[in-house]
């Protein structure tokens, strides 16, 4: 690590609602604009996660509503052993989508 003083800058800082406070701190950007003289700091855009709204969940998968209103269709986890039986996986995948289907109302 390396550490670096710099003594008497000026220090620009672009935030997005409100200034900083002492002892806060943000997660941003900071640009050196002039050579050890002159910084700007550019508080970075949170990304606000969408809740999954979820409409059927299965034992083999899980159904969700997109916020563009699409249905979309998500595959949980399956372990590839020696027991699994590949006929039996995709019956039961066909079933929860037949059945999702004519619980939709999509048939």
């Amino acid at each position: 690590m390396k550490k670096q003083n710099f003594l008497c800058v000026d220090l620009k800082t672009l935030t997005q609602e409100t200034g900083l406070q002492p002892g806060e701190g943000r997660k941003g950007m900071l640009t050196m604009t002039e050579e050890s003289e002159k910084f700007m700091f550019v508080e970075g855009i949170g990304r606000k996660r969408q809740p999954t709204n979820r409409v059927i969940a299965g034992k083999r998968l899980n159904i969700n509503l997109t916020p563009d209103g699409r249905l979309m269709v998500y595959m949980r986890k399956v372990e590839l052993t020696r027991y699994f039986n590949p006929h039996a996986f995709a019956n039961e995948i066909f079933t929860e989508l037949a059945n999702a289907k004519a619980d939709l109302g999509l048939v």
